[in-house]
């Protein structure tokens, strides 16, 4: 039995061409299968969930409407799994609602690695615009290789399959507020290694949505805020990992579309800027930070200091972490910018080189201070 869960938020003008493409991918590729495609809605604007229902397909659909107290994806999600356990299904897939260049054959290849190579966990690997992962390539995908040894291209995709048994342990993960918000993604991903479940990826063509650059603060701070608290309550497992033989000992690669490149556009960025100013103002104090300053080895400085507090620390409080999110914020967004323009000034190969090379660096620089310690 098959549950592919879409979670929505005032998505009336693509869910029904999604819809009708997880539908075609359903019917042709597991026809004998029992499966549902359950939307979790959660609009405010539009009448999505209404669309959902009225749009005709082969699969058995079923729509689920959130109350306006539960706003956020991590929300949408966990009902969706609730939904799929109580009902007995076997195997799960997510796929983000504002897709708009999802293929029949995205179903096939998720699902496959679960069906007939009894995998756990499925992410993605889409071919990416070298502007867009920023949270991905400096935070998320990094932290995983430092502390797992593992190289998960994209980790906060949105988009995951997974198995029954591992469903349940999500749905038991779900420990505090960013959970059920943007880090859910990340929440879900940590789970998958913490348990020891295994994991695989599927090569995808281009991943096209609505655009999130404008949301960046908003979710860097939620997948942060879910990832450090992460490091903390796995901090034995990562230690023992960190110290091992077989340490990070992969050849990493990273997957670009050559063809695409969209920018994002000077008012996001000029947005950004202004709040770093403003926010570093009130926080950090330092007359001398600017968005231009922060270069990879001030990223990676930042960032590995905080990760080896969380790591060689028996009583930081919740308090602690989330001081920690905010300390590190402004440097994530000059980060970024400092990013986005050195982009758009090189190739994607050399972006590819940097991404893989900016891995390594940070699981060297953390390594190295704790066998130091």
């Amino acid at each position: 039995m098959i549950i592919v869960i879409l979670p929505s938020r005032n998505e009336a003008r693509n869910i029904k061409n999604i819809t009708k493409i997880i539908d075609i991918g359903l019917s042709s590729y597991y026809p004998n299968v029992n499966s549902l495609i359950l939307n979790v809605d959660s609009s405010n604007l539009d009448n999505t969930a209404s669309i959902f229902e009225s749009s005709d397909t082969i699969t058995s659909k079923k729509s689920l409407v959130l109350t306006k107290k539960k706003i956020g994806k991590g929300f949408n999600i966990k009902t969706g799994i609730n939904y799929g356990i109580s009902n007995n299904f076997k195997y799960f897939l997510t796929i983000d609602s504002d897709i708009s260049s999802i293929e029949p054959y995205w179903i096939k290849a998720y699902l496959d690695r679960l069906l007939f190579f009894s995998d756990d966990f499925v992410t993605p690997i889409y071919k990416r615009n070298r502007y867009e992962g920023n949270t991905t390539n400096h935070f998320s995908s990094p932290l995983l290789y430092a502390c797992w040894g593992v190289d998960i291209q994209q980790p906060i995709a949105g988009d995951f399959a997974f198995s029954e048994p591992l469903a349940r342990k999500i749905l038991n993960s779900f420990d505090i507020e960013s959970d059920y918000g943007y880090g859910v993604d990340t929440m879900m991903t940590w789970t998958a290694l913490a348990t020891s479940s295994k994991i695989s990826q599927v090569l995808l063509d281009r991943k096209i949505h609505n655009p999130s650059f404008s949301k960046i603060t908003d979710m860097f701070s939620q997948v942060c805020l879910s990832t450090f608290y992460r490091i903390y309550k796995f901090r034995s497992d990562i230690l023992t990992n960190i110290k091992s033989e077989n340490y990070c000992q992969l050849d990493l690669h990273q997957n670009l579309d050559i063809d695409y490149s969209l920018r994002p556009d000077d008012k996001a960025i000029e947005q950004l800027q202004s709040f770093i100013s403003k926010f570093v103002a009130n926080f950090v104090n330092d007359s001398c930070f600017t968005s231009s300053k922060v270069n990879e080895d001030i990223w990676l400085n930042q960032l590995s200091s905080e990760v080896l507090k969380l790591l060689m620390s028996d009583d930081l409080q919740f308090d602690n972490i989330i001081t920690m999110v905010n300390a590190i914020l402004p440097f994530y967004l000059s980060r970024v910018i400092n990013h986005i323009d050195w982009v758009a000034s090189t190739t994607p190969d050399n972006t590819s080189k940097f991404i893989v090379e900016q891995k390594e660096r940070l699981a060297s620089i953390i390594k190295a201070n704790l066998l130091f310690e």
